[in-house]
């Protein structure tokens, strides 16, 4: 829980909110963000690793698809095609459409769990179950998911949550506490009656 900041002037002042929020909340000096533990560097590497596999995979299944179209990719292997028939470009173009939504979102993730956001935990578990979908193509982008999948379980340890909870409290300050005074005037206010 962030803590509170009272308001000067009825606006809050950014010098004091980042005073309130140092205890609590190691925030870089360089960019004033919270500070990423080593955990969540290594979990958008892996993914983004990954990722640079899933398409060093999809190129080499574009390759050997030229003269061994059966052999590229296990999906080309299932039903026996001509040369050039709409068979074989559907098949490539649902693997690339694979491709490209399995990388969108683990993109996706990966970015954004860079910057602190707690729902990525969510959308990796998409990436995950998209990723299944890699097994269709051949060997380079099966185990290039090896590395989404490790990257998206980091994201569940107890040093990311502290992360998330940091930029949480960064983005979404406490809102101040109005003070309530005790002595309440009731009738005209001394200042304003007239002297005689």
């Amino acid at each position: 829980m962030a803590p509170e900041v009272q308001p000067v002037d009825g606006q809050h002042d950014l010098a004091a909110l980042k005073e309130a929020l140092a205890p609590t909340i190691p925030l870089n000096p360089a960019t004033g963000e919270p500070r990423r533990p080593w955990v969540v560097w290594a979990a958008s590497g892996l993914v983004y690793a990954g990722l640079a596999g899933l398409t060093a995979g999809l190129l080499w299944i574009y390759w050997r698809s030229v003269h061994f179209f059966e052999d590229a990719a296990r999906l080309h292997g299932f039903w026996p095609t001509e040369p050039g028939s709409w068979w074989r470009v559907l098949m490539v173009t649902g693997l690339t459409l694979g491709a490209v939504l399995i990388g969108w979102v683990a993109g996706v993730t990966a970015y954004y769990s860079f910057h602190g956001y707690r729902w990525t935990r969510w959308s990796g578990l998409v990436a995950l179950a998209l990723a299944g979908a890699a097994w269709l193509g051949n060997d380079i982008t099966l185990w290039s998911m090896v590395p989404v999948a490790v990257g998206v379980l980091l994201l569940w340890l107890p040093p990311v949550t502290r992360f998330f909870g940091h930029w949480q409290a960064v983005r979404h300050p406490a809102p101040a506490v109005p003070q309530i005074r005790d002595e309440v005037f009731y009738g005209p206010l001394p200042r304003y009656e007239a002297t005689s």
